[in-house]
């Protein structure tokens, strides 16, 4: 009996000192789990603070530039700074870019006249027709837009100012029935151009009609190869459609037919701006300035993006008078020389690795800046 008494005492210490231990595990843990949580808020705040100081050092290059230049381009003060600060152990750097450089993807939405305020108007852009400064004694905009119209799959023959989906009688070469010109909406424009784009990145044009139907604030269905909340409510995992502008470029992640390898290609050439900014024809990536008109291949938009290294282009009436350029149709709708949205892509390293940001900036006059939006990102890409 006393064999088996000291046996269940031993039993019952070792229970206990294993109880012990396991607490003692447990706070120290969650000691070290505190510990860490508040070092990482004091490295947030310490990253935030030096973001902020790159962003007003940002701000003062974009007024010190709308003072001194009418255009913007990659070889200008603003775009070549390398903009840092450092605050004890950490370190700061950040490079600005042109948010106008890419195809804006809010730009498919429908735009009524009164909402088309998203940027400020390019005063440089010339009159749409017969324009005798756009090269080779007058440029044929009538003809630009029926070129556009021929691009753009199912919805470049509807009517003037109307949704781009809903198509209009038409005769033979594209134009409206009963008219000598043909008007596009600039929504119809914007489409005819993403439509190129995909051409320019061998994407197939399927995918526009999903996009559409993720922009338009209705819940019909209105292409084959469209998708609304009929379709994306029966996949596995269910959700709705947007119905509305994209919030990010991520977001295309979540359209029908947008694979991982798709978006792959396409991330890189598009913009989530306002639905009327402009597109910066001196930032542009040659792929992207393919998408500004019908016959742009891509040796054409290479040698583009050479001739404007050597000299910018001072206005969208000078683009248009390249003679590279003579004989195309190509409209000054939607394009600009001069940008208001900037992008600031921000790392910070520490003593636990790099942490990134992005600011997005407005530029409204000189002086007159804002903040859009901020982000925290998980890789410098």
């Amino acid at each position: 009996m006393r064999r088996r008494a000291q046996g269940a005492a031993l039993i019952a210490a070792v229970l206990v000192a294993a109880v012990v231990a396991a607490i003692a595990v447990t706070l120290t843990t969650r000691d070290r789990y505190a510990i860490l949580g508040v070092t990482r808020l004091d490295e947030q705040a310490l990253a935030t603070a030096l973001t902020r100081e790159l962003e007003v050092q940002a701000a003062a290059a974009l007024t010190q530039d709308l003072e001194n230049s009418r255009h913007d381009d990659d070889s200008e003060a603003w775009a070549q700074r390398q903009y840092g600060a450092t605050r004890g152990d950490f370190e700061a750097q950040a490079r600005l870019r042109d948010a106008q450089r890419l195809f804006n993807l809010n730009a498919l939405a429908f735009q009524p006249p009164a909402a088309a305020d998203g940027g400020a108007p390019d005063d440089d852009v010339p009159p749409p027709v017969e324009d005798p400064s756009a090269g080779g004694g007058g440029r044929d905009d009538a003809a630009a837009r029926r070129a556009l119209s021929e691009v753009t799959p199912g919805s470049g023959k509807a009517a003037p100012g109307g949704d781009a989906t809903q198509p209009a009688p038409a005769d033979g070469n594209g134009a409206n029935a009963g008219s000598d010109e043909v008007q596009l909406s600039p929504q119809q424009i914007a489409i005819a151009r993403f439509t190129l784009l995909l051409q320019a990145l061998e994407l197939p044009p399927e995918l526009l009609p999903a996009i559409l139907d993720w922009l338009d604030a209705d819940g019909d269905t209105r292409f084959p190869n469209g998708a609304e909340d009929e379709y994306y409510t029966r996949l596995e995992q269910p959700y709705r459609a947007a119905n509305g502008p994209f919030a990010d470029v991520s977001e295309l992640r979540l359209v029908r037919g947008i694979t991982p390898e798709i978006y792959a290609k396409l991330a890189p050439h598009v913009c989530v701006l306002g639905n009327s900014v402009p597109l910066n024809v001196n930032t542009a990536p040659a792929e992207v300035l393919m998408s500004v008109g019908p016959g742009l291949d891509r040796a054409t938009a290479d040698l583009l993006v050479t001739s404007r290294q050597i000299q910018p282009w001072s206005s969208v009436g000078a683009f248009l008078k390249h003679p590279l350029l003579v004989g195309r149709p190509l409209l000054a709708q939607g394009l600009t020389t001069r940008s208001n949205w900037f992008e600031l892509r921000t790392r910070i390293d520490g003593d636990t690795g790099a942490l990134f940001r992005r600011t997005l900036i407005e530029r409204l006059a000189p002086n007159r800046l804002r903040i859009v939006r901020r982000e925290r990102l998980y890789g410098d890409g």
